[in-house]
């Protein structure tokens, strides 16, 4: 496998080799880039092995991330300490065999959503004191609205919490931590 080699080597090369920040930017930028083809990569081998084992049409797929990575905004780079939208607007790729068709929601959930989204998928009962709310009905072409609003915090670095709702973004900085920035932020999205 020349992938996982050449990944090292470029991880490697970056941390020890090169002293000065300009340079050290764009070759963390261009692995920042290179990490989409990686992990592609691999979850297509993945893909693969379940075809080959006759059961790519009875297998539910979710790709998805915990975090995301700021690379400039509000000061921050190559990090996750901040209640931003780099950081909290995840990908969720969801494969429901016979279900879901090629479709871009762009409707607010969280990823504790997806716990009950997958109960009902099994129809099994979400239990009662969970706090996420199904989104089946966006998989099965059913009208679905999402949420109004996302609330983020973030306790690494910083102590910040951040409302977005399909025209705001604000953000309140409790504890800015090392970065430099205001008490608060407001944008029209």
């Amino acid at each position: 496998n020349i992938v996982d080699p050449l990944f090292s080597f470029f991880v490697f090369t970056c941390v020890f080799f090169f002293n000065d920040t300009a340079t050290t930017e764009i070759y963390t930028l261009s692995l920042h880039d290179a990490l989409p083809i990686y992990t592609d990569y691999h979850i297509g081998q993945i893909l693969d092995i379940l075809e080959d084992a006759g059961v790519w049409d009875e297998t539910v797929i979710i790709v998805s991330g915990d975090h995301g990575d700021s690379f400039g905004e509000h000061g921050q780079y190559m990090d996750h300490g901040i209640a931003n939208e780099a950081v909290h607007r995840l990908p969720l790729i969801v494969r429901i065999p016979q279900m879901t068709k090629h479709y871009h929601c762009k409707e607010f959930v969280y990823q504790l959503d997806l716990a009950p989204t997958l109960c009902d998928l099994l129809e099994l009962p979400t239990p009662p004191k969970w706090d996420g709310l199904s989104f089946i009905n966006a998989f099965q072409g059913a009208p679905f609205s999402g949420r109004d609003y996302l609330v983020w915090d973030h306790g690494i670095y910083t102590l910040t919490r951040s409302v977005r709702t399909k025209d705001w973004y604000l953000s309140e900085y409790f504890i800015p931590g090392y970065i430099p920035m205001m008490n608060s932020t407001c944008y029209i999205i």
